[in-house]
């Protein structure tokens, strides 16, 4: 395991930069939000506490088996947002806010996002990491006004079945109630959608725990 003190560098300097990012990107988001119509929810979270990188350092670095300072270098959740949209605006209003991040000199991550609006999936949402002008990456989360509310309320059950210490048979039991809630939704128009690229941690994962 990575040492203590190690780990602890590392994340002040992960949520440092994720400080000095914020005062470019927030005003940023915020502005795209209000020309789309669009809200920010959770917004005073939009910056991860520095002990939650220093427990995700720590879980990543021993779970994969990786130097604390590429583990570092890859959390791109340190600063993250989400922009909730209406349903039949879902698609469009995602193209508008891509468009208006690249005119402003942003950049999205590889692909353009992870689609995660299928059946059988615990989670609906569209999950995009994006590069600021100055080569900063952050997380923005694409969500209906009921997905979002989805989501916060089934965030405990969630930890609880990503936590790998939790029995198999309850895992699978979280993941099957979570992913019936989520096939209530009323889901976004197909207009626009992209090819779906679905988050692993959600829907192959439970297949991995059942095998």
């Amino acid at each position: 395991m990575a040492g203590s003190e190690c780990i602890e560098r590392a994340a002040a300097s992960v949520a440092e930069s994720a400080m000095r990012a914020e005062e470019l990107v927030t005003p940023t988001i915020t502005d795209i939000a209000q020309q789309l119509n669009a809200e920010v929810p959770g917004l005073k979270e939009r910056l991860k506490s520095l002990p939650s990188i220093q427990r995700k350092i720590a879980d990543l670095a021993t779970t994969y088996h990786l130097p604390v300072s590429i583990v570092a270098r890859e959390i791109s959740d340190a600063l993250r947002y989400t922009m909730t949209v209406r349903p039949a605006d879902f698609w469009e209003s995602v193209a508008k806010a891509r468009s208006l991040l690249e005119a402003d000199g942003y950049m999205f991550s590889g692909r353009v996002a992870k689609n995660s609006w299928v059946a059988g999936s615990s989670y609906k949402g569209l999950n995009t990491k994006i590069h600021t002008p100055g080569a900063y990456l952050f997380e923005l989360q694409f969500h209906t006004f009921e997905s979002f509310f989805l989501k916060q309320k089934l965030h405990r059950a969630y930890d609880i079945y990503r936590d790998l210490d939790t029995p198999v048979n309850k895992r699978l039991q979280l993941f099957d109630q979570m992913a019936a809630q989520s096939n209530y939704l009323k889901w976004p128009t197909a207009d626009g959608q992209p090819d779906a690229a679905v988050e692993p941690a959600f829907l192959l994962v439970r297949r991995g725990v059942s095998s």
